[in-house]
């Protein structure tokens, strides 16, 4: 160090705050800066702040998975047999019926809204576009769409969708704005309860993306009991299986799939067949996180047909992720290997770096169990720069940071590997399927 340029750290609580991300992005962005030019006195600050954070998962499951097993099956039974017997137009008929009656101008919207939602997996950009024009449309609706309060409650479902259709892009701030706007049209509405629970449900969505789990639990707990009262079985089904995803990205296994597994018992999956498939997987994430991999196994082989007829080509590379998983946890790490490097070139190759990064993740654990710590550093240095560039949770470049110098320090395997897990676990949730 150049006495005469004497290097300023960031105050501990300066750190804190970053890691809790309660700074701006323009505040945070020195630290950043700081972070990764190397300082080794703010990295050793950082690591019991990382640690708190970055809470340690749970070791092997000590509840019965087995028993989710009924309403598991009796769910993808129906779906199965629903899919078979009808198509895409459920889903049309449904947006349809949430619409009616439709002017002509109305009905341009909600198409618009019904093709932006078909773009959720493939194409997010595009999503946004069309929710985007869906929106103006709507505030531009005049007499003969129907009465000011009508209207009202048309326009803040447009503004609702656009802020879910921001959130699957990940522009945050996008997102909040647009559910504000949404709110805004909707207290000028009839006061539909049904238009507002599906905003606060959208609104979960977003909170949970944020890593927001207790507000997007009470708010899910509330539509639930909203639903519930209604007698809306189904969505009030939804709201459980929502809430136990929430749960899950809390990495409280049990908990979650208590929920998702009782949601899936009261859905129709006539009616949201993608909610189903949804459901399965993320009980499927909920197991292989917890250990359990022959019971993932099982589910997954149980609901072939489900993901087969029901899920895009990402869910199914998304399934892929998750079968490469379950090999490495039973010990068939070539395969898994093989598998997970396949799943990881295919997300650079349709510009989805983010869930190429986690994927790596995912490699560097699997490394580790071989003792291929410089392969670790490298793909540690290459998550860094993904993150860099896109400028997304500091706090996960903070741990990612610390990660790197103990990997330079060697410190013990089991230490290295709780480490990996609590940054994977925190990001590795795009395995979810969205809903």
């Amino acid at each position: 160090m150049n006495p005469d340029n004497p290097v300023t750290h960031p105050e501990p609580e300066r750190l804190w705050a970053f890691l809790r991300a309660e700074l701006t992005p323009r505040e945070g962005k020195p630290i950043i800066a700081h972070l990764l030019h190397g300082c080794a006195h703010c990295a050793e600050l950082l690591a019991p702040m990382v640690r708190s954070v970055f809470h340690p998962l749970r070791e092997q499951p000590t509840f019965d998975l087995s028993a989710y097993d009924p309403p598991i099956d009796r769910a993808v039974a129906s779906a199965r047999r629903e899919i078979a017997e009808r198509s895409r137009e459920i889903e049309l008929a449904e947006q349809a019926r949430l619409a009616s009656p439709l002017a002509a101008g109305r009905e341009r919207c909600a198409t618009l809204l019904v093709e932006s939602w078909a773009l959720r997996t493939s194409d997010p950009a595009g999503m946004v576009t069309l929710a985007r024009l869906a929106a103006q449309l709507a505030d531009s609706l005049g007499p003969e769409d129907g009465s000011p309060a009508e209207r009202a409650d048309f326009q803040a479902r447009a503004w609702s969708e656009l802020g879910n259709a921001l959130r699957i892009a990940a522009d945050v701030p996008g997102s909040e704005s647009a559910f504000a706007e949404a709110l805004l049209r909707a207290e000028r509405g009839t006061g539909d309860r049904q238009l507002f629970a599906r905003i606060f449900d959208l609104t979960a969505s977003l909170r949970i993306s944020q890593r927001r789990f207790r507000e997007a639990c009470r708010l899910l707990e509330g539509i639930f009991e909203l639903h519930r009262a209604a007698g809306e079985r189904h969505l009030a089904g939804r709201a459980l299986i929502k809430r136990g995803i929430a749960l899950l990205y809390e990495n409280e296994f049990e908990e979650a799939c208590r929920y998702i597994a009782h949601g899936l018992g009261q859905i129709d999956p006539s009616r949201e067949p993608a909610l189903a498939l949804s459901a399965v997987h993320n009980l499927v994430i909920g197991a292989v996180e917890a250990g359990a991999y022959e019971q993932a196994a099982r589910w997954i082989a149980a609901s072939r047909t489900l993901y087969d007829q029901r899920g895009s080509a990402i869910d199914q590379l998304k399934l892929r992720w998750l079968e490469g998983r379950i090999e490495a946890g039973r010990g068939d790490l070539e395969s898994a290997e093989l598998g997970l490097w396949e799943v990881h070139d295919e997300f650079e190759s349709r510009g989805l770096p983010i869930e190429a990064a986690v994927v790596s993740l995912d490699l560097a654990m699997l490394w580790l169990q071989q003792g291929r710590t410089a392969e670790i550093l490298e793909s540690v240095e290459e998550i860094l720069e993904t993150f860099r560039a896109l400028g997304i949770r500091r706090e996960a470049v903070a741990a990612l940071l610390v990660l790197r110098r103990a990997i330079d320090h060697e410190r013990a395997t089991t230490e290295l590997a709780r480490l990996l897990r609590r940054v994977s676990g925190r990001l590795k949730r795009q395995e979810s399927l969205t809903i």
